[in-house]
């Protein structure tokens, strides 16, 4: 059976794609993850200097749910070119197993995208995902560009412009007045297509010590599918 598809006129096996930091942190993984079926893989966001994260505790989990404010730490763009050259490199990303590899970049201010963008550019991923919306990192950065349209567009333009003939699509944050208007925004900038979306904010409270448990207090939630917990 054929399930390949293409998208920014790239063709994927299957429209199984890892989603950027879940398993998205070395070649090795990436390696795993395609041999065990994805049709491509999406790189943990990448910032242009190393970037420490949010301090413990950064997860909480249950049978209901998962909320996570890590942070996006990373290693930088140095590290990218360590591990997306090994990914390139090695057998299970060759013929037959080959998947697309996306990578996600990230930044905090319009010219670091510019630089980032060059140098990511330079290890020709097959599509660059510009991550404008992470919910997490406000106490550092202040709102995500993805709250405001000007914002998003002149993102946008910026990284298409130095992207060279690589597609780029944009993450969508769900935390805003209106999707519509980022996307709208983003498209007539330029953007290639979407990611859709990031994650919802929530925060979980301690209801004896009265509070936040997450040490950034909020955090991306993602709820577990139903019928998914296990039965004794």
């Amino acid at each position: 059976m054929d399930l390949s598809v293409k998208f920014c006129g790239v063709k994927f096996q299957n429209p199984l794609v890892l989603a950027s930091g879940i398993l998205g942190v070395t070649a090795s993984t990436w390696m795993e993850v395609v041999r065990n079926g994805a049709g491509g893989i999406t790189t943990k966001s990448i910032w242009l200097e190393p970037h420490k994260g949010h301090p413990n505790p950064v997860i909480i989990a249950t049978e209901h749910f998962m909320l996570n404010a890590v942070g996006l730490p990373d290693g930088g763009v140095g590290k990218a070119y360590e591990e997306i050259g090994k990914y390139k490199k090695s057998p299970s990303a060759r013929g037959a197993k080959k998947a697309p590899l996306i990578a996600s970049i990230v930044a905090y201010s319009d010219d670091h995208f510019v630089k980032l963008t060059r140098e990511i550019a330079k290890l020709k991923p097959d599509i660059i995902e510009v991550n404008l919306s992470c919910p997490n990192v406000n106490d550092e950065f202040g709102q995500p560009f993805a709250c405001s349209a000007s914002a998003s567009d002149k993102v946008t333009k910026l990284v298409k412009k130095n992207a060279g003939k690589i597609p780029v699509i944009v993450k969508l944050s769900p935390n805003v007045p209106s999707i519509a208007v980022i996307a709208k925004a983003c498209a007539e900038a330029g953007a290639d297509g979407f990611t859709c979306v990031n994650t919802l904010s929530g925060m979980v409270i301690d209801i004896d010590t009265r509070m936040p448990v997450l040490a950034n207090k909020v955090g991306g939630v993602q709820m577990s599918e139903p019928g998914t917990r296990e039965r004794g």
